[in-house]
């Protein structure tokens, strides 16, 4: 069967490069949904503790734009020790992580973190002339396609779930780990929205700590 190469989403360090503790895709989720929802430092400074984060979280700054707080939390937490590091799914290390932010930035046309609908066509169509390297797995077309019907579905859902009119860092790091997760066929993870829901409920009542570890374990 013929084989063909494909140009995808990625950095270097997708294929190549040493795994930091990393951010995997329930973990990108859970703190998505906890920065929308959930605006007060002691909550978030809890929630941290209850992620198995020993270091304190300095940059929160309720006078930004949530996504601006997104960005800052995503870029310290993948750099950090969590429950849930050690699980085998794919992740992205800090390198992917800010140079997607980078060019996230680039591509916005409102700033903060954000992208709207026409600048989310504009970053996923131009997405050859920014990360941009030759995948080095070879693919035959019934790849191609699947991973293609793989995204699509994951921005169908990521479409279907949001409560705002633009795409956020989480939702492009979501979408460019996906591609990871097909093209090194490793596990993306699960993602259960009704579940994170649930446990950032239970950590807004302070509840102990290690009664969420079995959550980010699983």
């Amino acid at each position: 069967m013929h084989l063909k190469t494909i140009l995808i989403i990625c950095s270097v360090c997708f294929f190549t490069g040493t795994m930091s503790n990393g951010l995997n895709a329930k973990q990108i989720r859970f703190f998505q949904k906890l920065i929308w929802h959930y605006g007060d430092i002691r909550m978030i400074n809890h929630t941290l503790k209850c992620t198995g984060v020993n270091e304190i979280y300095k940059c929160y700054n309720t006078h930004e734009e949530k996504g601006e707080r997104l960005d800052k939390i995503l870029n310290f937490l993948v750099e950090v020790n969590k429950w849930g590091d050690d699980k085998n799914v794919e992740k992205l290390d800090i390198n992917d992580v800010k140079r997607i932010l980078t060019q996230l930035n680039k591509f916005s046309s409102y700033k903060y973190g954000l992208l709207y609908e026409e600048d989310f066509r504009n970053f996923m169509n131009n997405n050859i002339n920014i990360f941009l390297i030759e995948s080095k797995v070879t693919l035959n077309n019934e790849d191609m396609v699947k991973i293609k019907m793989a995204i699509r579905y994951l921005i169908n859902d990521i479409n279907k779930n949001r409560n705002w009119d633009y795409y956020d860092l989480g939702d492009v790091l979501l979408i460019v780990l996906k591609y990871k997760a097909e093209c090194n066929k490793t596990k993306f993870g699960e993602i259960n929205d009704d579940v994170i829901h649930d446990k950032l409920n239970d950590i807004s009542k302070y509840y102990k700590a290690n009664d969420f570890k079995a959550f980010h374990g699983e």
